[in-house]
C-alpha cells in the first residue's frame, strides 16, 4: 500500500526504511520499505485486503500517478469491505490487476464495486495477437516481439488470438490492457457485447488510447 497513518492521523508514505505506521483500513502496524526504487508500506501479517496482492510494484505505480485523495479508498459493501485502488471522482473504482483472475473472481469484484474499469498488467502476455490494421511492435517482458494496432482512437481495430483469456467474457465492465508502451488498449472479448456481436472468443476488437488521456479523465 502506498499510505498509512502516522501518529497524528494524517495520511503519509514511508520516507524511513521499517519505519512504522497504521493501516487506515485494519488498524494493523505497516512498516516502511524504502530504497527499492518504490517506497511503501508492507504488511507482516495478512494484507489489508484479501483483493490486494503482495508488493505489487506495477500497481503502485498506478496509484502514484492519481492524486492521493482518489487512492486506496475503503468501499464498505453489504456484508464485507474491499479498498478501491482509484475511486474517480465521478465515482468510478479503477481496478489494476496484475495477474489474472478466474471468471468467478472477476465477477465477483465487479459486483462488489459496481461501478468500475479494469486495468490488467499484459507485458507478459504472449496471446499472438495479428491485427489487420496498422500496427506497431513492441518487445514484452520475456523478450517476445509483439504487435498491437493503431489507428484513430475512436476506431476499433480487430484481432486475432491463438490463445485467449477465456476468463474476460465474464466481465461486464470495461477492460483496459497495459502492454508497457504509452498507450492503454481498451479490450472487447465480450461475446455478446454490441461492437463484438459478430465476433467468437478467440477474435476481438482493441482500441488505443494514451495513458496520460486516460489519466486525466478519471483524476
Amino acid at each position: 500500500m502506498l499510505y498509512a497513518l502516522d501518529i497524528n492521523g494524517q495520511l503519509i508514505r514511508p520516507s524511513e526504511h521499517r519505519q512504522e505506521a497504521t493501516d487506515p483500513f485494519s488498524g494493523a502496524t505497516v512498516y516502511g520499505i524504502v530504497g527499492a526504487g518504490l517506497n511503501y508500506w508492507r504488511h507482516d501479517g495478512d494484507l489489508y485486503d484479501s483483493w490486494a496482492l503482495p508488493n505489487a510494484t506495477w500497481n503502485l505505480e498506478w496509484k502514484l500517478l492519481f492524486p492521493s485523495n482518489i487512492v486506496e479508498i475503503s468501499v464498505q459493501g453489504h456484508t464485507e469491505r474491499h479498498v478501491a485502488d482509484v475511486r474517480a471522482n465521478n465515482g468510478a473504482v479503477i481496478k489494476f490487476q496484475s495477474r489474472m483472475l478466474d471468471s468467478k473472481q472477476l465477477r465477483e469484484r465487479e459486483l462488489f464495486f459496481d461501478k468500475m474499469i479494469w486495468v490488467f498488467k499484459t507485458d507478459k502476455w504472449d496471446m499472438n495477437i495479428n491485427p489487420e490494421e496498422t500496427v506497431s511492435s513492441y518487445i514484452n517482458t520475456e523478450g517476445k516481439s509483439r504487435q498491437l494496432p493503431i489507428s484513430d482512437k475512436f476506431k476499433w481495430c480487430k484481432f486475432r488470438a491463438s490463445y485467449p483469456k477465456i476468463a474476460f467474457k465474464a466481465c461486464k465492465m470495461p477492460v483496459f490492457l497495459d502492454f508497457g508502451d504509452e498507450n492503454l488498449y481498451w479490450f472487447n472479448w465480450q461475446l455478446f457485447s454490441n461492437v463484438n456481436n459478430d465476433f467468437n472468443p478467440s477474435n476481438g476488437v482493441l482500441k488505443f488510447f494514451p495513458k496520460e488521456q486516460f489519466i486525466a479523465k478519471y483524476q
